[in-house]
């Protein structure tokens, strides 16, 4: 199942450039306003999966979170799980489509098990809206365990524990990459002169045409047929006159 939206964008295309020197001397802004104005419309496909894969980014982000992998000595269910679910918007809509969340956690101990998921369920919210531009209308945020691994358990008491104000002024938003377009290099095709056409010249008389002359027609001769003779009976040498094959003397 996938979710699609779509876009307007105004694509203005900028003037032909041939050398480094126009590159260097071109503003993006003037070339813009320069050009007319055009309207591409799309639909832009996101997956439940990538919009899994954020969320889980989002969950990983906060503090007081653990990752919990099912093993021989651990009977239980692996953390963190997340059920996504995209409802795709009407088509022809130019609105974004929208999203619900359900994150089954694992916090580690000692931390405020309420505030760790309210600040889980808000940076999904908040990560899923940069990200994507989609509208989260549900994030269910259910803790299943609280652990404490090895190296927490030997410097708890070297380390204060994850208290609720320190997850009040979590960064909520993810770090994103701005986008980087190089501006692509646009060279004008130059396409040779047309040849110059020579004149042909051509005769307009028509040619006399000679008549065809054909031979007489000859008097056809009479074919006269000799009808076929009659055939006499075959005799076989073998068998003389008064004797016959297999017969009495």
């Amino acid at each position: 199942m996938s979710d699609s939206t779509t876009t307007r964008t105004e694509n203005k295309p900028l003037p032909a450039i041939s050398d480094d020197a126009d590159i260097a001397s071109l503003d993006p802004a003037k070339a813009l306003e320069t050009t007319p104005d055009r309207t591409v419309e799309g639909r832009v496909h996101i997956s439940e999966r990538a919009v899994t894969r954020i969320v889980e980014a989002a969950c990983a982000s906060v503090p007081g979170t653990a990752r919990v992998t099912r093993s021989l000595e651990r009977l239980s269910r692996s953390y963190p799980r997340f059920d996504v679910l995209l409802e795709p918007t009407t088509p022809g809509s130019t609105e974004a489509g929208s999203v619900s969340v359900e994150a089954h956690i694992a916090v580690t101990w000692p931390s405020p098990a309420a505030d760790v998921a309210t600040a889980v369920r808000d940076t999904i919210i908040q990560w899923v809206e940069d990200v994507t531009g989609l509208y989260c209308t549900r994030v269910n945020v259910v803790v299943g365990t609280a652990v404490v691994d090895n190296q927490q358990r030997s410097s708890l008491s070297s380390r204060p524990p994850l208290s609720a104000e320190t997850l009040a002024n979590t960064n909520l938003h993810p770090p994103i990459t701005p986008v980087k377009v190089p501006m692509a290099r646009v060279y004008v095709p130059e396409t040779p002169a047309a040849p110059t056409l020579r004149q042909i010249s051509t005769s307009t008389s028509t040619p006399t045409l000679r008549p065809i002359r054909t031979a007489p027609e000859l008097p056809l001769k009479p074919v006269r047929v000799v009808p076929l003779h009659p055939l006499s009976p075959a005799h076989d040498p073998a068998v003389q006159p008064g004797k016959q094959k297999g017969g009495l003397r």
